[in-house]
């Protein structure tokens, strides 16, 4: 019973791994085919749903210029919404971007 749980597990990793990389393969072929970054966001937020099984979403961008963060997709619930753009905060996305900023 154990070398079929074993295979069985191997069989998982193994799809998961092709999903990945699937999926990585649209988001390259999109980067590639589209400079609109409307379509290339909803590329990537397809793929992570699909791998993920994600319900919520959001791709937050620095605007250096006028020093607010805005936000080209949001989905909550697995509906777009409109966030409308705002001054950096103290939530967990600004402390990401500020984090990555120091790296």
């Amino acid at each position: 019973m154990i070398g079929v749980y074993g295979l069985s597990r191997t069989q998982f990793y193994y799809r998961q791994q092709v999903a990945e990389l699937s999926s990585l393969s649209v988001v390259s072929q999109a980067l590639r085919t589209s400079l609109e970054l409307d379509a290339l966001l909803e590329t990537i937020y397809v793929q992570v749903a699909h791998l993920l099984s994600v319900n919520n979403f959001i791709v937050a961008l620095v605007n250096p210029s006028r020093g607010e963060l805005y936000f080209p997709l949001a989905v909550r619930q697995g509906k777009r919404i409109d966030l409308p753009p705002r001054e950096p905060g103290s939530n967990l996305i600004d402390h990401v971007i500020h984090t990555a900023r120091r790296c």
